[in-house]
């Protein structure tokens, strides 16, 4: 009898799932208004798009996962949920109070009349844009890939996650300026697709590079090289390039953006936004 009973739970076992080797994350840092109707909108479409493409990848179904401050509610991570993605409630991975430098730390611990919550200064969502980084902590997987919910996928993107790299991203030339261009200065990162191979190792550096936070002030961009000196600069668009490129070069790894992250952009506009 016990035989018979270990035998038809094993065969339950088998007949489950496989286990998701791949995870798409995506962070919600603000509740949204009650008049960003496409909201869940966008991140129904983009998990019907990655069910639909990943019918043809070897990866198998992937899974999902939003990472969310604690400003989002219960009713819209409950919305999530049904869309099928698994909330993960965090919190900003440094503490502005403790950044050593001062201009970064000034920017994120000192209030004004626009900014109340001094910590949504700058970039799309401010030092909660770090949110991201938690990407790195999902070491269930083998790769995540942290996408913003105005996307869709077209197609599998198996000839990524198996590239050895720490990180797999597009540049995002427009958010330089011509002098930036002309010298070939290390790319901004395009915070809306980024391929990652998670690892608390690599999680814990780049928290400690922000929290050295040497960004900024006196100097241009990350640690004086320039690089991060645009908008989003002191987060994921600056941090990610001068980590992956000069902190620790070598370990991170770009790919064509109109090819695999195609916002219709204009790679021969030197001008920038709008020109």
């Amino acid at each position: 009898a016990d035989a018979r009973a270990a035998a038809a739970a094993l065969s339950i076992v088998d007949a489950l799932p496989p286990a998701p080797r791949i995870a798409y994350a995506v962070t919600v840092t603000e509740e949204p208004k009650a008049s960003s109707v496409g909201f869940l909108d966008g991140a129904a479409v983009l998990a019907q798009s990655v069910r639909s493409a990943h019918k043809r990848s070897t990866y198998g179904a992937p899974a999902f996962v939003a990472f969310v401050s604690p400003r989002i509610s219960q009713r819209t991570r409950a919305s999530l949920r049904g869309i099928g993605f698994r909330s993960i409630e965090k919190q900003l991975p440094i503490v502005p109070e403790k950044i050593e430098g001062s201009f970064l730390r000034k920017l994120w611990t000192e209030p004004n009349e626009k900014f109340p919550d001094p910590t949504m200064r700058g970039g799309c969502c401010g030092a909660w844009e770090l949110l991201k980084l938690y990407a790195w902590t999902l070491t269930e997987y083998e790769r995540v890939i942290h996408v913003d919910m105005d996307c869709l996928l077209l197609h599998p993107i198996d000839e990524l996650l198996s590239i050895d790299a720490s990180l797999v991203y597009t540049a995002d030339y427009n958010m330089m300026n011509d002098n930036q261009r002309k010298n070939r200065l290390t790319p901004a990162v395009q915070g809306g697709f980024l391929v990652v191979r998670p690892s608390h190792d690599v999680f814990e550096a780049l928290v400690a590079l922000m929290q050295r936070g040497k960004w900024g002030g006196k100097c241009s961009g990350w640690e004086c090289t320039g690089v991060g000196h645009w908008w989003g600069g002191a987060t994921i668009q600056g941090l990610l390039p001068y980590y992956f490129m000069h902190y620790r070069p070598g370990s991170g790894r770009e790919v064509r953006g109109c090819v695999y992250n195609n916002m219709a952009s204009n790679p021969r506009n030197v001008g920038g936004f709008g020109k």
